[in-house]
């Protein structure tokens, strides 16, 4: 992928943005991936996309006292279900939710379930926790680990 890249940007997009949205594109806002993906330098696309592709936080998700939404969609081309049930399952205080949204951009595709889904969380983390600004006083931005 990083060679398609590379090789021919604009054609990268325009072969690999439909498949993340989802087999039909989604609800909403995903129909124009491709070009929204174009608007970025390809440079900056490719240092982008090595870094999420080699960029290793695991050693840090203890660290994240704050309650965490895990949000996974079906058919995500990008991200599957056990990587999304690990990253729940590493935060201390995170719960995985699955949503009926297609792809991966749920926010994109259908931003009405995401934000359904996250105005839930914030509800039921009401009174759970210290408030963000208190974390963010904490050393290197994070509370403490949290017991489940």
């Amino acid at each position: 992928m990083l060679d398609a890249i590379a090789a021919d940007f604009r054609g990268w997009t325009s072969d690999f943005a439909p498949m993340v949205p989802g087999p039909r594109g989604g609800r909403s806002g995903g129909a124009d991936l491709p070009g929204q993906l174009r608007r970025m330098r390809p440079d900056i696309a490719l240092l982008t996309l090595k870094s999420v592709l080699f960029g290793d936080c695991r050693q840090k998700l203890p660290l994240c006292g704050l309650p965490a939404l895990v949000l996974q969609s079906r058919d995500d081309v990008a991200v599957p279900l056990e990587a999304a049930a690990y990253l729940a399952a590493h935060l201390p205080r995170a719960r995985l939710e699955l949503i009926d949204a297609e792809g991966h951009l749920p926010h994109l595709t259908d931003p009405a379930l995401v934000q359904k889904a996250l105005l839930a969380h914030l509800e039921r983390c009401e009174g759970a926790g210290p408030p963000v600004a208190a974390c963010a006083g904490s050393a290197g931005g994070h509370s403490a680990p949290a017991s489940r």
